[in-house]
């Protein structure tokens, strides 16, 4: 919804394909997407042949099967960021990119000031998009911030031919 109302241009792709390469690993899986099935999430489970009809791009032959989320999507991150950013400015925001927060000044229950290596930063609200923090600032917001820090790997290569190119981000799991 934020990308439509906000005219954001990121290469927006509904439908998301999780590949499994070992049917014990997909049935895993298809075991803890029940919880999000009852919140009323759609998630299928697609079985390779079926998994080649939905996306011709890949050898499904050599995959156990996937689960296929209709309802994600995926994005240019980069592209999303960065029209995010531009429409905030209209909006006021300002952005301290690359600026280490030293501490974080609460009055009463409210942020007020952040204090960082180049100085003190005052506003009516903040936004810190710190990913995997520093110890000492999740205690000084007295949260628990559930963000761990993961390992991947992503690939964005030229298609020559984009009529024989994926139609779904897909996740190797």
């Amino acid at each position: 919804e934020l990308i439509r109302e906000a005219g954001i241009q990121c290469e927006l792709k509904p439908g998301v394909l999780y590949l499994y390469r070992e049917a014990e690993t997909l049935e895993k899986a298809w075991q803890r997407a029940a919880a999000m099935r009852t919140f009323g999430f759609a998630i299928g489970r697609l079985e390779p042949a079926k998994l080649a009809e939905l996306e011709p791009a890949i050898d499904a032959s050599r995959l156990a099967g996937a689960l296929h989320a209709p309802g994600d999507e995926a994005a240019d991150a980069a592209l999303f960021c960065r029209g995010l950013a531009a429409r905030l400015r209209t909006l006021g925001a300002s952005f301290y990119l690359e600026n280490e927060i030293l501490s974080i000044e609460p009055v009463d229950v409210r942020i007020r000031e952040v204090v960082t290596r180049r100085g003190r930063v005052r506003g009516d609200a903040f936004v810190c998009a710190l990913g995997v923090m520093d110890r000492k600032l999740r205690e000084q917001l007295g949260t628990h911030v559930p963000v761990y820090p993961v390992k991947g790997y992503s690939a964005s290569v030229p298609i020559v031919r984009p009529e024989a190119g994926p139609r779904h981000a897909m996740i190797d799991e």
